[in-house]
């Protein structure tokens, strides 16, 4: 599955890593991506999250534009995890990434919010 790149418009932008964190007080599913275009080598954090409670789903896909320095650093973070696709994993990038704030909703990673955002659209 590839995603629009917002720097050269093409449909290759992939995830590259990603790291599965448990539900939180909103959200179901929990998931952090390093995402990565090989045509151009735009560099990007996503996070994505869904919920199936109440009457219907929803979910939200959200790119964060990165500098190579903090990309590569979260890359060798996910990098010391065992089971990346298992939430209940207790590795150190685990338990670094799954901060909560006082009412149990997962906490971005410092750094993310001082990116631009975009939408993550599927390529096609």
């Amino acid at each position: 599955m590839a995603f629009e790149c917002p720097e050269c418009g093409e449909p290759t932008l992939e995830i590259a890593a990603k790291l599965e964190l448990p539900p939180d007080s909103g959200a179901d599913e929990i998931q952090l991506q390093l995402l990565e275009c090989p045509d151009c080598g735009f560099k990007a954090g996503g996070v994505y999250s869904e919920s199936r409670r109440g009457a219907r789903e929803s979910w939200t896909h959200i790119g964060y534009e990165m500098d190579e320095d903090d990309w590569h650093g979260l890359r060798t973070d996910f990098g010391v995890c065992p089971g990346p696709g298992d939430k209940r994993c207790s590795c150190s990038a685990h338990a670094g990434f799954n901060v909560r704030n006082a009412h149990g909703h997962w906490m971005m990673p410092p750094g993310f919010g001082r990116y631009r955002s975009f939408p993550l659209r599927l390529g096609s």
